[in-house]
């Protein structure tokens, strides 16, 4: 049976009184059977985008992990984090340190391993007393997951499930390296239908924890990364932008107050007209072109005079990580 977690709020801050100190560990899942309708559009998979026009996915990651890293008793020494991409991807970088953080960049261990398969592949070296956090590498974390990493030891627990506020699931689960010696080392494994049903078959204690607020958003397709991306320019405008500027990105007064995210590292000349819409580091927005309801992935290019409409215009996988390097670099 699944227990609900007995701490769902971060009232109580990061820590856990008493928690016995082990080695962290993560793995992001950035590749799957298939890309979603997304990623197909951008050209590369969603952990290098930018959804509020400076930030990307990966980075978003980064910032919420080196939270969980920096509190004591949530884990000792170097936080390792594998990003874990699509088996047929044919680049990949080499490891880097980001924040402290362990950055190592891998393939799926085969095309049909599934995504437990794959967990179980990347972590038969991790330590045996080593606590685990999966996530699907396609989500936009919106809130601390060190309450979710402190309730997992306090309640003992084995695995622990993150759901969201609508009792969706959140795509972000914490485990015991001992838990996920129950995955089949061959053939496709599932983590809900199979790995987790394994987990509660064999005893094992199982929980769930609520995510705060808008918890860990998936982002499958375009309109996923519009809202993140509205909502992100609604609290840089101090303003709850209408449903009507959400859908049509003018104001229904039909004149100023239009939302859009703009890298300030992307080239839009002035002549240019951007609307509703995300364009990311690395893109060039030509003259006279307009850009309506759409993403303009890193390293696309809207040309001059062109118009796209509820569309993504494909980008450069490497631009992108150029980029999100540079900014790291940048910021530091």
């Amino acid at each position: 049976m699944v227990e609900e977690s007995t701490s769902t709020s971060a009232a109580a801050g990061p820590t856990v009184s008493g928690a016995t100190s082990c080695p962290m560990r993560c793995v992001l899942l950035a590749g799957g059977l298939k890309p979603t309708p997304l990623e197909v559009g951008a050209g590369m998979p969603a952990v290098r985008l930018f959804p509020t026009g400076e930030v990307s996915v990966l980075d978003n990651w980064i910032a919420r992990l080196r939270e969980i890293s920096t509190v004591g008793e949530m884990g000792v020494g170097r936080t390792e984090v594998h990003v874990v991409f699509d088996h047929a991807r044919s680049a990949i970088e080499a490891p880097t340190m980001r924040g402290g953080l362990e950055l190592i960049f891998v393939r799926e261990s085969g095309a049909y391993r599934g995504p437990a398969g794959v967990v179980h592949d990347v972590t038969t070296r991790f330590d045996d007393e080593a606590m685990v956090l999966i996530a699907e590498a396609n989500r936009w974390v919106e809130t601390s997951l060190a309450p979710m990493l402190a309730a997992h030891q306090s309640n003992a627990a084995d695995v622990t499930v993150g759901r969201q506020a609508d009792g969706s699931p959140a795509g972000v689960y914490v485990a015991k390296r001992s838990a996920l010696e129950l995955i089949n080392p061959k053939g496709f494994v599932d983590i809900k239908e199979q790995w987790l049903s394994t987990c509660l078959a064999s005893g094992l204690r199982v929980m769930v924890h609520t995510l705060e607020g808008g918890g860990a958003r998936s982002m499958r397709n375009r309109p996923d990364v519009l809202n993140i991306a509205r909502e992100s320019a609604e609290k840089q405008m101090g303003t709850v932008i209408s449903a009507r500027e959400s859908i049509f990105g003018v104001s229904e007064s039909g004149s100023a107050g239009q939302w859009r995210a703009v890298s300030s590292r992307a080239e839009v000349d002035p002549s240019a007209r951007v609307l509703g819409s995300v364009v990311m580091p690395g893109a060039i927005v030509g003259a006279r072109a307009v850009v309506a309801r759409s993403i303009v992935a890193p390293g696309g290019v809207v040309g001059a005079g062109e118009e796209i409409v509820d569309q993504t215009a494909s980008g450069d996988a490497e631009i992108a990580s150029r980029m999100a390097a540079r900014a790291w670099e940048t910021n530091q």
